[in-house]
């Protein structure tokens, strides 16, 4: 019952690095750099995503990286940075 609950805690938690400036934009969109979070982002207890609110655009563009970090990982090469593919607009996900 008591790892049931924990579990059950888990799904709920989450980690979000926000990050806020046009600095973060990038010519195929957005990124954050993962510099030495790498493992802590990719094998951490919960999922870290990454949030950056570009102050022309209004808009908050998102991504997971420890999904990110993880596939990059089984596939031999980790990313150096996360790039945003997601973006939040008016409170809706996409």
């Amino acid at each position: 019952m008591e790892q049931a609950a924990v579990n059950a805690l888990r799904t709920l938690l989450h980690t979000v690095q926000v990050k806020g400036d046009v600095s973060w934009r990038r010519s195929y969109g957005y990124a954050v750099p993962v510099r030495r979070h790498s493992e802590t982002w990719a094998n951490g207890n919960v999922p870290v995503f990454c949030v950056v609110f570009d102050p022309e655009t209004e808009r908050l563009y998102w991504a997971n990286a420890t999904k990110q970090l993880r596939v990059g990982g089984q596939k031999g090469r980790r990313p150096r940075t996360i790039r945003l593919s997601g973006t939040i607009e008016g409170g809706t996900l996409s």
